[in-house]
């Protein structure tokens, strides 16, 4: 053989062929065949990292948002990032940067902060 595959151990020439055939029923069951005509690598690289990247919930997602508090002796500014960071995933669109300022003043822990920015933010419109 070309491939120099008859001096291969048995177990190795019959795992090469199953291989290949597990390659392609699982590219299959993800849609991609002869037929879809996949135009690249790159593309079929894409359809496999869809294929396996966790779904999110946006429902869930929102929900953690929602409960995130300032744990003791964390700082402002370290609950502020995490809040920002929150935000961004949990797809709130155009309401982002008021949902941000929703979960910090639901969430601070200090009472004087907290009465300081429903002050500041009780004659602004949204």
């Amino acid at each position: 053989m070309a491939n120099d595959l008859d001096t291969k151990p048995v177990k190795l020439k019959i795992a090469i062929p199953l291989s290949i055939i597990e390659v392609f029923e699982f590219l299959e069951s993800i849609n991609i065949t002869s037929e879809t005509n996949p135009s690249s690598l790159d593309k079929i690289f894409e359809e496999i990292v869809n294929y396996y990247e966790p779904k999110t919930n946006v429902i869930i997602e929102q929900f953690k948002f929602f409960r995130r508090c300032q744990v003791k002796g964390e700082s402002f500014y370290k609950f502020l990032r995490e809040i920002c960071n929150l935000a961004k995933r949990y797809e709130f669109g155009d309401f982002e940067d008021n949902m941000v300022r929703i979960g910090i003043v639901f969430g601070v822990n200090d009472i004087d902060l907290q009465e300081r920015l429903f002050k500041s933010t009780r004659h602004k419109s949204y």
